[in-house]
């Protein structure tokens, strides 16, 4: 599919309601593997023995930059990729730009064995399932 013919499809759908995603599983290794790559090797997410006894929340809870990550894939799936983000497309006629976010707050934790997806198509919140 050339990019002229992608964007044509993209542009029909503007107004219509997308999603859900699928539920994606909060992991402890995803969390520490993040505090790995970010040098930020906070107990309350990367050390689950510490977060019990002294987090206030009693278990690890994720990174919030790191949730806010997962928007990346949520994209991905909603825009209609395939797993891994392929569009069946060369990359270079499929390139994205993150413009950044305004008023941006993490209201509540999200602790490591949640389940999180958008909370509406929007993205105005991340919903986790116990």
């Amino acid at each position: 599919m050339r990019i002229d013919e992608l964007l044509a499809q993209t542009q029909q759908r503007l107004g219509q309601e997308v999603g859900p995603t699928a539920w994606r599983d909060v992991l402890q290794s995803d969390i520490s593997a993040f505090g790995a790559c970010t040098y930020d090797p906070d107990p309350m997410h990367v050390d689950p023995a510490w977060a019990v006894t002294h987090s206030p929340f009693g278990t690890p809870i994720a990174f919030g930059y790191w949730t806010l990550s997962m928007l990346t894939s949520f994209f991905h799936e909603l825009a209609g990729a395939k797993p891994g983000g392929d569009y069946g497309v060369p990359h270079e006629q499929r390139i994205g730009i993150n413009y950044g976010c305004e008023r941006l707050r993490f209201i509540e934790p999200v602790r490591v064995g949640a389940r999180i997806r958008p909370w509406r198509p929007s993205c105005r919140r991340v919903r986790t399932a116990s």
